[in-house]
């Protein structure tokens, strides 16, 4: 905007600007996807606590969300053991545990995407939907551009599930109903009869 000359700083702050400490840190600002995140907009349910010390708190609780998840899921398919250790390996590995430090948008909707994979073999066991419901659309609530890809995740891992038993196209029209439904949930309306992703 300053290009065209309008200047807004007197009335608006950078998304980077507000979230971290920028005399401390090097955020180069530009911090629009924490900023439009449902976790974010969480923090004010709590205004007492700053939100340097929010954001570190919600990344810690979410990595071991994370894991813990992860730690369930695989628990539920292939026993403790081997649950142990792919947690262990899921939770240390260094792109995974860098993102929680450096760049929480690109691994907030983590929990979420586990969850919506252990969703998708609850639909497939006891054929409930609103779980995979749930889970993807707070996926897309907690990262509107990172969540593509976790419902592509989504649509692999219902094609594997698919492909290991006897293939049903009615069972791979209801997750992809409910996917669908997740997506119009965490959609806005932005123009007339215009939808877009948060």
């Amino acid at each position: 905007m300053k290009i065209k000359g309008i200047d807004l700083s007197k009335n608006y702050d950078d998304c980077g600007l507000i979230l971290y400490d920028i005399k401390k840190q090097n955020v180069f600002a530009g911090a629009s996807g924490p900023a439009s995140s449902a976790l974010v907009l969480c923090s004010y349910i709590l205004p007492f606590i700053p939100m340097c010390y929010y954001m570190i708190g919600a990344s810690v609780f979410i990595l071991f969300m994370s894991i813990f998840l992860f730690y369930k899921w695989v628990h539920g398919k292939y026993g403790s053991e081997i649950a142990f250790v792919a947690a262990l390996v899921f939770g240390l590995n260094a792109p995974f545990s860098y993102h929680f430090h450096r760049h929480i948008m690109f691994v907030l909707y983590m929990p979420f995407m586990i969850w919506a994979l252990k969703s998708v073999d609850l639909f497939f066991e006891k054929n409930k939907r609103i779980p995979l419901i749930f889970s993807t659309a707070l996926m897309i609530f907690t990262s509107y551009y990172f969540s593509v890809y976790g419902i592509i995740t989504i649509g692999v891992y219902t094609l594997y599930k698919l492909l290991s038993s006897k293939f049903d196209f009615k069972r791979l029209f209801d997750v992809v109903c409910s996917v669908c439904v997740s997506i119009l949930i965490a959609g806005k309306k932005k123009k007339k009869n215009v939808y877009v992703l948060m």
